[in-house]
């Protein structure tokens, strides 16, 4: 087993989870309740029991490239780097891949095989008009029919040519993909969590590669809290919702709605909404956040709190 994968499946795993859950719920509420001013529960709108969570967190993986196998040659990237849709993460060595491809591809522009069954076709059409021509008293039926088969036989040879020609070509754009996926390329714009397969490591297609690289996105950083049904049900996709860090509680941060459990937790009668905000400085997610809610949801607040801690 790839301890390390595992190890980040766990982590990640444990990190969404939390969020779900109503112990984490009371750990984070206690959190809360010590560090905050008491002024601040003045407005009912201010949530404290929040965590920030990345919007993608990408496992990369190569494809299974390799019938034999395949060398890790390049690692351009490492932890804490921050990458862009398109840059080249890993890549394997490629000269046997691409020394196979030439191969495809002399095979299938080669036309030797079509150019000699089409010149035996025009040859023997050209005789067989010539036999046809003559008068009746002079054509032998056999030499009739023997150039006639020979034209057959020349068709069948000239289409079995363009079938082999077209499965080289086939099998030389297969060889491409193939080394186009042996360069791993980041699917989204994040940080580089994790690099888990080194330069010079050997990888064969009964490996695993699954989890070559962690990338996480962090902008935009969703915030997930769980509300109270009532108030939750006050909620709609896209409404307006103000976020804060902990360390900058008193700069509030546009956010909207972007998801509303359609189920409710039957215990705690909660439901678990997610806000997302911009994040363009790439503050890591995990961070204990403070929503404040929209007006709307808890009716008319006479007094508008701080959420300083």
């Amino acid at each position: 087993m790839n301890f390390t994968r595992f190890r980040r499946s766990a982590v990640l795993a444990a990190m969404l989870g939390l969020c779900a859950g109503s112990t984490w719920v009371a750990a984070q509420s206690a959190i809360f309740k010590s560090a905050s001013d008491p002024s601040s529960g003045s407005d009912p709108r201010i949530i404290r029991d929040c965590m920030g969570i990345p919007s993608e967190i990408h496992p990369v993986s190569f494809e299974g490239n390799s019938e034999g196998s395949a060398v890790i040659k390049e690692v351009p990237v490492k932890p804490g780097d921050v990458v862009k849709v398109g840059d080249v993460l890993m890549v394997e060595d490629t000269a046997q891949a691409e020394a196979e491809l030439a191969i495809y591809d002399a095979q299938a522009k080669g036309v030797g095989a079509i150019q000699e069954a089409q010149s035996t076709i025009d040859d023997k059409t050209l005789l067989l008009k010539r036999y046809q021509g003559l008068p009746k008293a002079n054509q032998q039926d056999i030499e009739l029919l023997q150039t006639q088969l020979d034209i057959d036989i020349a068709s069948a040879r000239l289409q079995q040519a363009k079938d082999e020609q077209k499965q080289h070509q086939l099998a030389a754009d297969r060889q491409a993909l193939k080394i186009k996926h042996m360069t791993l390329l980041s699917p989204v714009d994040g940080i580089v969590e994790s690099v888990n397969l080194h330069t010079g490591q050997i990888v064969d297609s009964g490996s695993s590669k699954d989890g070559a690289c962690f990338i996480v996105s962090n902008n935009p950083l969703w915030v997930e809290l769980h509300l109270d049904s009532a108030r939750a049900a006050k909620l709609k996709l896209g409404d307006a919702v103000e976020v804060a860090f902990p360390d900058k509680a008193d700069e509030w941060i546009g956010g909207k709605v972007i998801f509303l459990d359609p189920m409710v937790d039957f215990v705690g009668q909660t439901q678990t909404v997610r806000v997302a905000i911009a994040n363009p400085d790439n503050r890591p997610s995990g961070l204990p956040m403070i929503v404040r809610l929209p007006a709307k949801v808890v009716g008319d607040v006479s007094a508008v709190g701080s959420a300083q801690p």
